[in-house]
């Protein structure tokens, strides 16, 4: 399964992740932050890596 880390301090609430997760990964939270929810649907797609703009998304196998 695979592991995903949101670096909050570079992360900029593009929501880009959130959007284009074909699996919906990802929720948000009270602050609109991106919120791993669902790991276990993760496939490593690395759509959300490669669509972030800001280097927040770090997905490890």
């Amino acid at each position: 399964m695979a592991s995903i880390t949101l670096n909050r301090s570079l992360c900029k609430r593009c929501l880009l992740c959130v959007e284009f997760c074909p699996q919906k990964v990802f929720t948000t939270d009270q602050d609109n932050y991106p919120v791993i929810t669902h790991l276990d649907r993760c496939r490593s797609c690395y759509l959300c890596i490669y669509r972030c703009p800001d280097f927040a998304v770090e997905v490890t196998e």
